[in-house]
């Protein structure tokens, strides 16, 4: 999970186009991830940056992802008020 942004899977509208975006900010680049929860299927819940930059919010700006206003509660609050 992109911090608590959804993209479009390959057969929704703007899938290969958010999936193209994403390899452009984060391929075969060095990233760090800030993981600050396991849900409940014992998955990391992380922000990821590269070069510094959230790409999950590059992907937000861009319009190629969402953001989940129902986990909002859920994220640090300095992000919260980012995103």
């Amino acid at each position: 999970m992109i911090n608590l942004s959804g993209k479009p899977g390959a057969s929704q509208p703007f899938g290969n186009v958010s999936r193209q975006h994403m390899a452009e900010l984060a391929f075969d680049k060095q990233a760090a991830a800030d993981c600050y929860k396991i849900d409940r299927y014992r998955r990391l819940i992380c922000t990821v940056y590269v070069d510094g930059k959230d790409v999950g919010l590059a992907q937000l700006d861009a319009g190629l992802a969402w953001w989940y206003r129902k986990y909002a509660n859920e994220q640090p609050p300095q992000e919260r008020l980012t995103y």
